[in-house]
């Protein structure tokens, strides 16, 4: 229950910077990467992570 509350604040806190920084399309793909982590979907978070980190170097 305690670990559950931990994860939860955690992707709140990283939610909420991602919008601060990037804006939707941080978020969008913030997004798509937490659900190719979950499907294990190799594609889904190749792509998501590729373009968090162009990103974060624009």
């Amino acid at each position: 229950m305690v670990i559950q509350l931990v994860i939860g604040i955690f992707f709140m806190g990283l939610d909420q910077l991602a919008q601060s920084r990037f804006g939707a399309i941080g978020l969008l793909f913030l997004l798509l990467l937490g659900v190719g982590i979950r499907t294990r979907n190799g594609t889904c978070m190749s792509v998501a992570a590729v373009v968090l980190v162009l990103m974060i170097q624009a």
